[in-house]
């Protein structure tokens, strides 16, 4: 198609396709014997080199169908599509176009050869070992990569990426997404299987984190006494201890020296708090700081009570 651009502008038409789309198809029996041809026309005219059969994608043709087709045409066996193993571009090929070739791997489901008489001078099923023996093979880096993706893949040690249906948002027409399957299905059930294991984790955690809360979350009035109570009860195993230098003191002030006694009145006698009062006789509750406990902080500490008498320390959880 000719086309002239009129107005003074820039020219905004799209050039002619930039790109030649073609495929090959490697296709290996169960004797591990691959289907080769010899061309009767292009560069390995007469040259005895048997290849793959190779053709170009046709317009609005599907890559996995062009090479089926390619296959049907050529040698007369059917075939399914596998997967793409690889592509090649290359450029200033066919009418001085880039070019763009897909190596697929296909499964043949006949194997009776019935050649193309117009293109193919021959076809057979050939041995890898002889394919790779073939001089073109080792000198030819597109020969050699295509036999070893063919073996790789007959040994189930490579991947390649296969066809998935979709949809565009932007119409309703089909098309498909080439993309390594088998590894994405793999982690899929990788994370399926953990999945019991992370549940069971998450559960264990949540009920550890209630079991804190409801049990040792907070220590109330009965459990440990005021610094106060604890200095002033008799049956005290322990004194209470003095805060390190830089820690505030809570509660109310130890009781400072008694006031110098007058001779001609005896001193009164020292008030002891009542039994109901004392602090529980363990050692580490006794003490103004127990011995689980750190010393009073942003987060918990000892809060007098309005009359003085009693504390409570909140242990706070983030």
């Amino acid at each position: 198609m000719l086309v002239y651009w009129i107005p003074e502008t820039t020219n905004t038409l799209p050039a002619n396709a930039s790109h030649r789309v073609g495929v090959g198809a490697i296709v290996v029996n169960d004797k591990k014997e691959m289907l080769v041809v010899q061309e009767k026309c292009g560069r390995f005219q007469g040259k005895g080199v048997w290849k793959i059969p190779t053709g170009v994608v046709d317009e609005g043709e599907d890559i996995f169908k062009a090479a089926v087709r390619e296959v049907k045409e050529e040698t007369g066996i059917d075939a399914d599509f596998l997967e793409v193993l690889a592509f090649r571009q290359s450029h200033n090929t066919f009418f001085e176009k880039s070019d763009l070739f897909f190596v697929c791997m296909l499964h043949p489901r006949t194997f009776d050869i019935e050649k193309q008489e117009l293109e193919i001078e021959a076809a057979k099923w050939m041995p890898l070992e002889e394919y790779a023996a073939q001089p073109v093979t080792q000198a030819h880096a597109l020969f050699k990569y295509i036999l070893e993706l063919g073996s790789l893949k007959l040994d189930r040690d490579y991947a390649g990426f296969s066809p998935l249906h979709i949809t565009s948002v932007f119409d309703d027409e089909l098309s498909f997404l080439y993309l390594n399957r088998q590894q994405m299905h793999q982690r899929i059930e990788k994370e399926e299987a953990m999945f019991p294991a992370k549940l069971v984790f998450v559960t264990a955690l949540c009920f550890s984190v209630f079991f804190n809360l409801v049990f040792t979350g907070d220590i109330t009035r009965d459990s440990i006494s005021s610094p106060t109570d604890c200095a002033n009860c008799p049956t005290c195993q322990c004194p209470p201890s003095i805060p390190n230098p830089g820690y505030p003191l809570y509660g109310p002030p130890p009781p400072g020296p008694p006031p110098p006694s007058i001779p001609s009145y005896p001193p009164p006698p020292p008030q002891q708090h009542g039994q109901g009062k004392c602090p529980p006789t363990q050692p580490a509750q006794c003490c103004q700081y127990p011995q689980y406990l750190s010393p009073p902080g942003a987060s918990g500490g000892f809060v007098p009570y309005p009359d003085g008498t009693h504390a409570v320390l909140q242990l706070g959880f983030m």
